[in-house]
């Protein structure tokens, strides 16, 4: 039962992102009063780094790690314009998952935590999301990159916030 649901969970997430995406990305929407093009990058950015968390959790549940073989068999691949049934290659589920965070970081970079706080997806969570993918496919000197873009969103906690319990969003080392 949980396998089925988690994947499921996962592939919930992406269908969703899907559509983010494609209803930015094609303008099939209605722009009211509250819409500006930084809201619009924000949504898309977000919707790509959700598509590419939820892949690489997939990926990973459902296969070995792409530097044990990268051709692979993977998972069935969705995006906003394709949706190919068949076992995607590990290489490139990765290669959509680094598209992905790729643009996401490109426009959340600069912003910290926006109007989103710690809630949302930032510039921070993209960062840490994308150095541990970069980690899995043996990239090092980016992953270090991206894990010092994302340690700049936060700070250790002291001893009063590790006894705290870890159950707040305002504790300095959370950043998503």
């Amino acid at each position: 039962r949980r396998p089925n649901s988690t994947w499921n969970q996962l592939y919930y997430i992406i269908d969703f992102a899907n559509e983010i995406i494609r209803v930015i990305t094609t303008n099939d929407y209605n722009k009211d009063e509250n819409y500006t093009e930084e809201n619009a990058n924000r949504y898309l950015s977000e919707a790509y780094a959700l598509r590419a968390y939820a892949y690489f959790n997939l990926v990973n549940l459902w296969q070995h790690p792409y530097r044990k073989n990268p051709e692979a068999p993977g998972v069935p691949v969705r995006t906003e314009s394709e949706d190919l049934q068949h076992r995607v290659p590990v290489k490139d589920i990765y290669s959509l998952i680094i598209s992905d965070l790729d643009k996401a970081y490109k426009n959340l970079e600069g912003l910290g935590y926006g109007d989103v706080g710690k809630a949302g997806i930032s510039e921070y969570s993209v960062a840490a999301i994308y150095a541990n993918v970069l980690m899995f496919t043996g990239d090092y000197e980016n992953a270090a990159k991206y894990a010092e873009a994302a340690i700049a969103g936060g700070n250790l906690n002291n001893e009063a916030d590790m006894l705290s319990g870890f159950n707040s969003l305002d504790m300095p080392e959370v950043i998503w």
